[in-house]
């Protein structure tokens, strides 16, 4: 199965766009940030419209967007240009592709992850369900753990073929998890901002480090497009 979406776009007009997606999409992100931050240094919180812990605002739906459009790439990569032995394998993309589809139409979008816990409160014994709130994360770190494990071959292949787009991908992913699991974890065992103007900030970096990573892991996957252009336009000219 081919996508063929870019057969006729130049590999070099692809690294162009990929380029200037990645910039403007950081731009765009720091944007966000000054004005998130702006927001609670001056007046203590931010706006329902620009807060980061906000529900279907701006920057959860650019959120779910963006990493909508993460997870398109992902499946995308995996069908455009197929052959034998291709790396990233279509198992790994297809894999990841999928978890990114959950986590920006469902996740990010309507915030289920805070509700994993309410299961809970239907079982008998457990008298505070509510200090289960945190059960995500740890199903949540399962799930990229079993999934570096059982791709490890996959991921060591494709850092071979290409270890730029590689790095890229894997330190977007990495980025995007430690804003998501990692800054949440602090929280929750660490330490407790409470709800005062740290845990505004703590939010506010988390939530950043979340679109940073989706950027980092949409440019690498744009630069894996661009090596299958490649070759593809080698191979037409042999």
């Amino acid at each position: 199965m081919k996508l063929k979406i870019f057969d006729k776009i130049p590999a070099q007009r692809v690294r162009k766009f990929n380029r200037r997606l990645l910039w403007s999409l950081l731009i765009f992100e720091w944007v966000l940030l000054a004005i998130y931050l702006a927001t609670v240094l001056l007046w203590g919180d931010s706006p329902p419209l620009w807060d980061f812990n906000g529900f279907q605002n701006i920057p959860s739906l650019f959120s779910a967007i963006q990493l909508f459009a993460v997870a398109c790439s992902f499946l995308g990569l995996a069908f455009y240009r197929s052959y034998p032995g291709q790396k990233p394998s279509r198992r790994l993309l297809v894999t990841v592709g999928v978890i990114f589809f959950y986590i920006s139409l469902i996740d990010e979008t309507f915030k289920l992850h805070q509700h994993f816990y309410k299961p809970l409160c239907w079982m008998p014994g457990i008298e505070n369900c509510r200090g289960w709130f945190n059960i995500y994360i740890y199903i949540y770190v399962g799930i990229a753990i079993a999934t570096f494990i059982l791709f490890f071959k996959d991921l060591k292949a494709s850092w071979r073929f290409y270890p730029r787009a590689s790095f890229f991908v894997g330190f977007g992913i990495f980025t995007f998890l430690f804003g998501a699991l990692g800054l949440e974890l602090l929280k929750f065992q660490i330490f407790d901002t409470g709800y005062g103007i740290m845990e505004e900030l703590r939010i506010g970096l988390e939530e950043y480090l979340e679109m940073l990573g989706a950027t980092l892991t949409l440019y690498g996957n744009g630069l894996f497009f661009v090596r299958r252009i490649e070759q593809s336009e080698g191979s037409e000219y042999n």
